[in-house]
């Protein structure tokens, strides 16, 4: 009896220890790459583009296999040189709902959003200073999954929301933090 008791005690101490390792992952990074890690500490990173402080890249030295799922496409983001955002495309609607499903079975239930203009379905959760969405365009069964670190993408939305309006119409041309005298409807 007490030799069963001792194995049952050790099977949950070694569940207990697993667990933490399996969520640490996620927390800490991605893909062997800390959050935040900075682009100068990596290897084999190829610039795929840009956009304001922002830059992709990939890591064409490394085949990426998750799930059991071999991903050709990962974008790695880049945000004043600090890791904090990688994409997967996915190519098959079986990938997708085998990730889907993964995911549901990891991080429970997700928020569902749907948009009419783009006709998309998104999944989202959130890990602690993670974000998770797993997105497909209904029209043309595109799919992508990303994962974003929140601490580093709050500022990067923040930029890029600074940078649309700038380069956006205005509507209502006022400044922030000040009063207008008047307010124009439209400028071009």
């Amino acid at each position: 009896m007490r030799k069963i008791a001792k194995v049952f005690t050790l099977m949950i101490l070694v569940m207990t220890l697993v667990a933490p390792i399996q969520a640490a992952d996620l927390q800490e990074g991605i893909f062997g790459v800390n959050w935040g890690t900075h682009l100068s500490r990596l290897n084999n990173f190829k610039e795929l583009g840009s956009n304001a402080q922002i830059h992709f890249y990939a890591n064409p030295k490394v085949l990426h296999v998750v799930n059991g799922i071999e991903v050709p496409e990962v974008i790695y983001g880049f945000y004043i040189q600090q890791f904090f955002a990688v994409y997967l495309k996915l190519q098959e609607v079986a990938d997708f709902k085998k990730f889907k499903q993964s995911l549901i079975q990891k991080y429970g239930k997700p928020k569902i959003t749907l948009t009419a203009k783009r006709e998309q379905t998104i999944y989202q959760w959130r890990y602690f200073q993670v974000k998770i969405k797993l997105k497909i365009y209904n029209q043309d069964q595109t799919m992508k999954l990303a994962f974003y670190y929140l601490p580093i993408s709050k500022q990067v939305n923040e930029v890029l929301m600074e940078s649309y309006q700038d380069k956006s119409r205005k509507w209502f041309p006022t400044e922030k933090g000040k009063t207008p005298e008047h307010v124009p409807v439209l400028r071009f």
